[in-house]
């Protein structure tokens, strides 16, 4: 394993999670603090100086956005005392939090990651501690600036992470743009360099979660969807494809827009993004209706982009400036 010279100061912040459960008479529970989890990696404590702080201890299914400020201000209270964090999280969610922290966090010098594993670290055969050692190594070497993702080896960037695999250790893949990096025995492995643009690190606690996600299948009843401006500030469309809408939907669309609903144009298909334009209704509701795209961004990143945005902009033209700004790497060939 590499040793890390001068015993860099990594924040480990733990959240409950699969990581951190107990088997009980009733099914995993997270049960293990921060100090408890290190008893099963010893050796990190021998190579960086670690410290721990249990914010939160659940499920990652019970996770709701208020939670994503407490991750912020503890990292922005402590960010001037370490080389890196690490934070413990759920995999359910874990690519919500982790789009979340890239744009609630913004231009950071130093690497913020998020893990977990699909298997407790309590029991004898786990991805777990392969998970958090490579996690706080590359915390530790604070050469990566931005919010990232560490699973199964991988490096990737936190908005670009999907979930694709409920059991097996490669849980987590990144979609529409490539592994930036490996870790292996120890030793980083960088692919791609992260960018710095030299500017300073801004923290952002606004987020409006008035955010409603529509998937699309045959048969779905327009109706039931007229009057959602009434509840909803943000809808996204999960379309067919390059970005296939039903027509009966254009009713609803111009409902939503007119009364000051943002939309945006997603897809289902994980792979290769959207192209809203391709086909008649997708072209009439981008020019008559100014719906926006996602492009090639993933649906995590789309919904906590979008309350993001929604949460800092008073306009329309605000939002979408907000929303189509590239922010780590997120927008991939869209204009």
């Amino acid at each position: 394993m590499l040793v890390i010279n001068n015993m860099k100061k990594v924040l480990m912040i733990t959240t409950g999670g699969t990581m951190a459960s107990k088997e009980t008479e009733h099914g995993l529970s997270p049960k293990l603090a921060a100090k408890e989890l290190l008893e099963y990696v010893p050796e990190l404590e021998q190579l960086i100086d670690i410290s721990i702080q249990d914010i939160l201890n659940i499920e990652s299914s019970d996770l709701v956005p208020s939670y994503w400020k407490v991750m912020v201000k503890t990292i922005e209270d402590n960010y001037d005392k370490y080389d890196g964090f690490v934070v413990i999280h759920g995999t359910d969610t874990l690519a919500y939090t982790s789009s979340a922290l890239s744009y609630m966090i913004q231009n950071p010098k130093k690497p913020i990651i998020v893990t977990g594993s699909q298997v407790p670290i309590s029991n004898n055969i786990s991805d777990a501690k392969k998970n958090l050692i490579d996690s706080c190594i590359l915390a530790a070497k604070g050469d990566m600036n931005g919010v990232f993702v560490v699973f199964n080896g991988k490096i990737m960037f936190g908005n670009h992470v999907t979930k694709l695999r409920s059991k097996n250790y490669d849980a987590f893949d990144s979609i529409n743009y490539p592994v930036i990096g490996k870790i292996d025995g120890g030793k980083v492995y960088k692919y791609i360099q992260p960018e710095d643009n030299g500017k300073s690190i801004k923290y952002y606690y606004d987020l409006n979660d008035k955010v409603l996600l529509i998937k699309f299948y045959p048969g779905i009843n327009e109706k039931h969807y007229e009057d959602i401006h009434t509840q909803y500030k943000g809808v996204i469309l999960e379309n067919y494809g390059v970005g296939g809408i039903p027509r009966s939907f254009l009713n609803c669309i111009s409902n939503w827009t007119n009364n000051g609903v943002v939309v945006i144009g997603s897809t289902q298909v994980q792979y290769d993004g959207t192209d809203l334009g391709r086909y008649t209704v997708g072209n009439e509701a981008i020019k008559k209706y100014g719906i926006y795209e996602s492009g090639e961004m993933t649906v995590e990143s789309v919904i906590t982009k979008l309350m993001y945005a929604l949460g800092n902009s008073k306009t329309i033209t605000e939002t979408r400036k907000l929303f189509t700004a590239n922010i780590q790497n997120d927008m991939v060939n869209i204009d």
